[in-house]
């Protein structure tokens, strides 16, 4: 059974990219947008590829028909704007871990392009991409998907230290290749800018500890971490000034800290319930340690929506849904 429905797929693939082919060799409209991408630059003493981020302008296809995304908050972003504005002839998804709110790309007329560290080489040459998206766990690619299809044209939408002025970023140049949701796009950054800036007033002096939780062990997210956004967009001080953060998974700490430090706010994400491996967030919260805090006396507790802080920073249900969440804080 698996058989066939392989070898249909596989004839699906070639029927489309077959309709495509006199898209990728038309005559697109094209723009030039400038973004930051990942290049080689040599090998640590470990043998571990070392990259460097670096600007580069180039010119892409306007409304390309054929797309590529291994990145599921742009994903998110076609969803949330309506397919139809982008009137794909194929979209191909990296279907690893999809998050309920994306439930619609597990369906068959998506093809699975692999997952966010490792195309499916296989259904990407059927496919034929005019455009291949890459950002954040999938950035590394950029210069092997440059080498292999030199036709298409290769988005890097890293947000990984995710923050507001790179999504409107990200935000533009979407609207750049795809017109027609440009102004569906602005509107959502004025929205955005609108409720964070509303927080953010609210949010000065709040001194604020960003916990996560994997399997029972906690993490803080200091200055300069991936959730730095809640210091700089959203305005949240930090509980404790001195814990930076540079470690992509955190800095690990106890129960003993987190009572010492003694916050105002205590933001918990479950990261275990992003990877499917939670169970122990309600024992955390409920730790003696914790509740004695000003934040567990204030109730001033927040559990965040991991999906959207972990899986989908910068999408556009996501970041509506991380604005819910510090609201809840300032209420």
């Amino acid at each position: 059974m698996r058989k066939i429905f392989l070898t249909l797929l596989t004839l699906n693939l070639i029927f489309l990219a077959a309709c495509s082919f006199d898209f990728q060799n038309g005559d697109f409209e094209k723009v030039s947008i400038t973004h930051q991408v990942s290049k080689k630059i040599g090998e640590d003493k470990d043998g571990k590829i070392i990259y460097e981020r670096v600007n580069v302008t180039e010119t892409f296809k306007v409304n390309p028909k054929v797309v590529a995304v291994f990145t599921l908050e742009v994903a998110d972003i076609f969803l949330q704007t309506d397919l139809e504005n982008y009137d794909f002839s194929l979209l191909g998804i990296a279907k690893s871990n999809l998050p309920p709110v994306l439930d619609e790309f597990k369906k068959d007329k998506y093809p699975n392009i692999g997952t966010l560290f490792e195309p499916n080489y296989d259904t990407l040459d059927l496919m034929l991409p005019d455009l291949i998206i890459i950002g954040g766990r999938s950035a590394s690619l950029y210069e092997t998907l440059k080498e292999k299809y030199p036709m298409a044209d290769i988005l890097d939408v890293s947000n990984t230290n995710y923050s507001f002025s790179i999504q409107k970023e990200v935000f533009h140049n979407i609207g750049l290749i795809f017109p027609n949701a440009k102004d569906i796009l602005n509107q959502k950054i004025l929205e955005f800018e609108e409720k964070i800036l509303e927080i953010n007033l609210k949010a000065n002096g709040l001194n604020t500890l960003f916990v996560s939780i994997n399997e029972g062990q906690l993490s803080v997210f200091g200055l300069n971490s991936r959730y730095h956004t809640v210091f700089s967009d959203f305005g949240f001080s930090a509980a404790d000034p001195n814990q930076e953060t540079f470690n992509s998974h955190g800095n690990s700490v106890t129960f003993e800290y987190i009572s010492a430090v003694n916050p105002d706010v205590i933001l918990f994400m479950d990261r275990g319930a992003a990877i499917g491996t939670s169970g122990s967030i309600i024992e955390i919260i409920n730790n003696p340690l914790i509740l004695n805090t000003n934040a567990g006396k204030n109730s001033k507790i927040v559990v965040l929506d991991s999906y959207a802080w972990y899986i989908l920073p910068g999408g556009l249900s996501s970041t509506e849904t991380m604005i819910k969440d510090l609201k809840k804080v300032v209420e």
